[in-house]
């Protein structure tokens, strides 16, 4: 039997980002292992309309399952609860076309 030790309310430093973003700007969060993990939650707000995404993989090098979870239209892109589905998970920021003056991003898992 293999054991995984749970954590809970743990803010991802990796995952999670508080600065202004440039015009037209991706920014991609860092693989973590979240194996040991029963949810991944999402909160974000910007000053602007960006889309965000959830991203699994199985070897922490490829992208096998991408979960959009903001459509870009609006800053109140909300709060979003994801089920760890592989071992790795990263977050992703696709900035518009307009600078964002405010911006702040916590993954909590």
């Amino acid at each position: 039997m293999s054991y995984f030790p749970q954590t809970y309310g743990t803010v991802s430093t990796l995952n999670s980002y508080a600065t202004t973003l440039s015009a037209s700007v991706t920014w991609t969060g860092s693989w973590e292992d979240v194996s040991g993990n029963a949810s991944i939650s999402i909160l974000a707000t910007a000053s602007y309309g960006l889309t965000i995404y959830g991203e699994f993989s199985t070897d922490a090098n490829n992208i096998d399952r991408s979960v959009q979870l903001s459509d870009g239209s609006s800053g109140n892109v909300g709060n979003h609860s994801l089920i760890p589905i592989a071992k790795y998970f990263r977050v992703r920021l696709v900035n518009g076309s307009s600078l964002q003056t405010g911006l702040r991003l916590q993954t909590l898992y």
